[in-house]
C-alpha cells in the first residue's frame, strides 16, 4: 500500500495504513473494532455530525440528486432511497461477492439528472475477465430503478474489467459530461511491489479510465491515437509492447479506490487520488491525466528502485510513452491501525467558515482515523505540518459533499452514514432534508431564471447575469442577503443587484492471484489474514440548475 507523509506528533514522518471494516467486505483487510462516532479538535466545536442513515448492511458509496433524495449502495447489491429520512429499497443489483472486497461499489449521478433521472454504478457483476462493469439505471418517480443500459461490460459499448479477486477500485466522478472511473491492479501483493499492471498500458487495471456518458471512448483522451505501448500479458510478466486500452486517464496506480476531481478554482480538472498501498505506505496524488502516478516503481515517497521484476533503471521515464513519474503529495505508514486510505474531497459548499475550505478531508477503512491537511493556495498539493485530527468513525469506505453542501461519510464498518455541517448551518444552505428550497433561497447563488449555473465552481452564478430568485438581492442568498455563497466574492453577475425579482450580484464560492496472506479490501495484507476487505472508490454530483428552473417555473404556474 501507499502512505502520506504525516507531520501529526502522533505519528512519526510516515504514518498510516489499510484496515479491514466489518461484514461488508469482511474486513477491508482485518476486522475493524467497534467505537462510537465522532468530531475531534476544532471539528467537535464548529461542526455538526448526526445519523442520515444507520442500521443498514455494508454501505459503500452515497450521491444526493437534485431533488434531496440520498442514494445509497450496498455492497450486497441493494440501492436504498433516503427522502426526508424515510427509508426505501430502490432495487437489486446482482453483484458477484466471492470475495469479501467485491459488490456495489460505487454510485454517482447524471449532471442532467433532474431531467433524465440517471444512476451509474460501478458493480462486480461478471465473470473474472469482465468481473468490473458500469451500469446505467434510470430512477423513477416512485423511487424505483427503471431500465439498465451496460456502459462498459458484456453487452455494453466496450468490455468490463479484469477483476480477479481484490484491489477492484470503484471510485466514479463527472466532470465535464464525461466519467472517470477508478480501477484496482487486481492484488498479488509482494514487497518490493511486483504486479506491473499499473504501468502496463494495455490493461485496465491500476487506472483511472474515462469515458463518455454514453460509455464511447472520448477521442482526446491520451492513448487514443498511440499506436503502441508499454504492455504486459500478466501481473508478473515482462514488459512488452502492444496497442492501448483507449479508455485509460492516468496510470500507475494500484488501487484507486476512491479519487475526487477539483471543479473549480486554477486547477480545475485536477484528481486528488487517495491510492491504497502495498504493505509501506498509503499515499494522495494530485496532478493530471496523460500522467504515470509511479507504480510499482514508487509506493508513496518509497522508491523500490528498478528490481528486474519492476522494469527498466530509469523507471517511469523507462515506459512508452515516457512519463516522469508523479509523486505522491503525502504519505502515511501503517501504524496506529491505520492500512487503508480513503480518498475524499476538498470541502466546499454554502455556510461553511472560510477555514474549511481549503482542507482535504480522507480517512483511514482500518483505523477509522479521519484527517484533514491543508491545502496549498494554488490547489495543486497541501501545505507541510497541515494535518489535523477531524473524526473517529468505524471502516469509513467514502467522503461526498452533496448539494444540500453537507459532508457525507460512509462507514461501511459500522453500518451508517454520517451527515456533517457547520453549526447552525441553515437550511437554506443548497438543499434541506425535505427538498429542494424556494427559488431565491439557495445560498451560494443557484442561478434564477436565466442561469445555468448553480453558484458554486469559481463563484460562477449562472450565466445571463445569473438571476439569483425571487426575494434575493444577491445571486440566491437566503434571506435577502448578498448571497456570497463563499469566503470570497467569485462574481455571479455583472452588477450586485437590488430587485425583489432576482439580483445580480455575488453568487459563489471562492475560486479556489493474491497472496494466501492478501488482505485483499483496500489491497494490502496483514501476516496473520486470508484474503478479506472492501476494495475502495467520489462520485461528482449532478448539476442543480435544471431542477431549480423547473421549480420556479412550477411556482409561477401556480401563481398564475
Amino acid at each position: 500500500m501507499r502512505q502520506f507523509l504525516s507531520s501529526s506528533p502522533r505519528r512519526s514522518a510516515v504514518g498510516s495504513s489499510l484496515a479491514g471494516s466489518a461484514a461488508l467486505l469482511a474486513a477491508l483487510c482485518s476486522s475493524a473494532p467497534a467505537w462510537a462516532q465522532q468530531l475531534l479538535g476544532t471539528a467537535a466545536t464548529e461542526l455538526d455530525m448526526k445519523d442520515y442513515a444507520k442500521g443498514i448492511s455494508n454501505p459503500t458509496d452515497i450521491v444526493i440528486v437534485p431533488d434531496g433524495r440520498g442514494v445509497i449502495t450496498l455492497q450486497g447489491g441493494d440501492v436504498l432511497v433516503y427522502t426526508g429520512g424515510t427509508k426505501s429499497t430502490a432495487g437489486h443489483i446482482t453483484t458477484n461477492t466471492n470475495n469479501g472486497e467485491q459488490g456495489l461499489l460505487g454510485v454517482v449521478a447524471d449532471p442532467n439528472f433532474a431531467t433524465n433521472h440517471y444512476l451509474y454504478f460501478y458493480a462486480d457483476v461478471g465473470g473474472v475477465d469482465d468481473r468490473h462493469q458500469i451500469l446505467r439505471y434510470d430512477l423513477t418517480a416512485d423511487g424505483k430503478l427503471g431500465t439498465k443500459t451496460v456502459l462498459l461490460g458484456t453487452g455494453g459499448v466496450t468490455p468490463g474489467i479484469y477483476g480477479p479477486a481484490n484491489h477492484n477500485g470503484g471510485s466514479m466522478n463527472i466532470y465535464k459530461n464525461q466519467l472517470y472511473i477508478g480501477v484496482g491492479d487486481t492484488g498479488a501483493n509482494a514487497t518490493p511491489p511486483t504486479n506491473k499492471f499499473g504501468s502496463c498500458l494495455n490493461k485496465p487495471n491500476g487506472k483511472i479510465l474515462r469515458i463518455n456518458l454514453d460509455g464511447s471512448i472520448p477521442t482526446e483522451n491520451p492513448l487514443y491515437n498511440v499506436a503502441m505501448v508499454t504492455a504486459c500479458d500478466s501481473q508478473n510478466a515482462a514488459f512488452s509492447m502492444a496497442a492501448p486500452d483507449k479508455r485509460i486517464f492516468a496510470w500507475g496506480l494500484r488501487n484507486p479506490f476512491r479519487f475526487w476531481i477539483d471543479p473549480s478554482g486554477p486547477q480545475a480538472g485536477t484528481l486528488w487520488i487517495g491510492d491504497v498501498g502495498e504493505m509501506t505506505l498509503e499515499e494522495v496524488s494530485v496532478g493530471k491525466g496523460d500522467s504515470h502516478y509511479g507504480y510499482p516503481f514508487f509506493e508513496g515517497t518509497k522508491d523500490w528502485g528498478a528490481a528486474p521484476t519492476n522494469g527498466p533503471a530509469n523507471e517511469c521515464m523507462g515506459m512508452t510513452p515516457a512519463r516522469t513519474c508523479t509523486p505522491a503529495v503525502y504519505d502515511y505508514g501503517h501504524d496506529n491501525g491505520n492500512n487503508c486510505i480513503i480518498g475524499g474531497l476538498i470541502i466546499d459548499g454554502c455556510g461553511w467558515p472560510a477555514a474549511w475550505k481549503s482542507r482535504y478531508i480522507f480517512g483511514d477503512n482500518g483505523s477509522g482515523n479521519v484527517w484533514t491537511l491543508q491545502v496549498n493556495p494554488g490547489r495543486t498539493g497541501v501545505m507541510a505540518g497541515g494535518t489535523k485530527d477531524f473524526a473517529k468513525v468505524n471502516g469509513p469506505a467514502s467522503f461526498r459533499m452533496g448539494l444540500d453542501s453537507a459532508l457525507y461519510i460512509v462507514n461501511v464498518g459500522g453500518g451508517y452514514v454520517e451527515r456533517v455541517t457547520p453549526k447552525g448551518q441553515a437550511a437554506t444552505c443548497g438543499i434541506p432534508d425535505g427538498g429542494l428550497p424556494p427559488p431565491g433561497d439557495a445560498g451560494g447563488g443557484a442561478g434564477g431564471a436565466n442561469a445555468t449555473g448553480a453558484g458554486g465552481a469559481n463563484g460562477a452564478a449562472g450565466a445571463n447575469n445569473g438571476a439569483g430568485g425571487t426575494n434575493a438581492t444577491g445571486a440566491g442568498g437566503a434571506n435577502n442577503a448578498t448571497g456570497t455563497g463563499g469566503v470570497a466574492t467569485g462574481a455571479g453577475g455583472t452588477s450586485s443587484g437590488t430587485s425583489t425579482t432576482g439580483g445580480l450580484g455575488n453568487g459563489g464560492d471562492v475560486a479556489t492471484a493474491p497472496s494466501a496472506d492478501d488482505s485483499g479490501g483496500c489491497g494490502c495484507r496483514s501476516a496473520a489474514a486470508g484474503p478479506v476487505g472492501l476494495g475502495a472508490g467520489f462520485a461528482m454530483m449532478g448539476t442543480i440548475a435544471t431542477a431549480l428552473l423547473r421549480r420556479r417555473r412550477s411556482s409561477r404556474k401556480k401563481q398564475g
